[in-house]
């Protein structure tokens, strides 16, 4: 039986740490964000491409004053690539999407406008989303042919060795 994968799938676990008031990260990887979206009740696509938006948009933490910093912001964005599917990455995507940043606290998530990423695109309603948290795990940059390969391997399998982080 198919995921509830589009055509593929996506995530990232996030903790605050105690007392120093640190952002500790369980490294996300291509394969751990595979299995949430497949294992999740939202369906995912999972798109290669280009990302472009107005970075002056994105939500400025002001340390010390956490109270202050927004809990979300969402940004119009445009993903121009490839998405995944049944064969490969084959399937132009070149469409409007949401870029959702939460904040933690003091630490805000991000991308970088016009970088290649490897997304995972959450399906709803009003269009395409991707989150972009402090701690990542639904957009992989660096080697995006390496993340493409690996998120195209777990699809074929239908499952993925969660343990490696992703690589840079």
């Amino acid at each position: 039986m198919m995921p509830r994968l589009a055509w593929a799938g996506a995530a990232a676990l996030s903790l605050l740490a105690g007392g120093a008031q640190a952002l500790s990260c369980i490294p996300a990887s291509v394969e751990t964000s595979y299995a949430r979206a497949a294992a999740s009740e939202e369906d995912y696509i999972v798109v290669q491409g280009v990302i472009r938006f107005d970075e002056g948009k994105l939500p400025k933490a002001e340390h010390g004053k956490p109270n202050v910093t927004p809990k979300e912001t969402r940004i119009e964005a445009r993903l121009n690539g490839m998405a995944m599917s049944r064969s490969g990455f084959n399937h132009p995507f070149d469409r409007e999407i949401t870029i959702s940043v939460p904040c933690l606290g003091p630490w805000c998530g991000g991308l970088t406008s016009g970088a290649r990423y490897l997304a995972f695109l959450r399906l709803h309603e009003a269009g395409y989303e991707l989150e972009a948290g402090p701690c990542g795990g639904w957009a992989f940059s660096g080697d995006v042919a390496a993340h493409a390969e690996t998120g195209f391997a777990c699809f074929k399998s239908g499952r993925c060795n969660e343990s490696r982080p992703a690589r840079p």
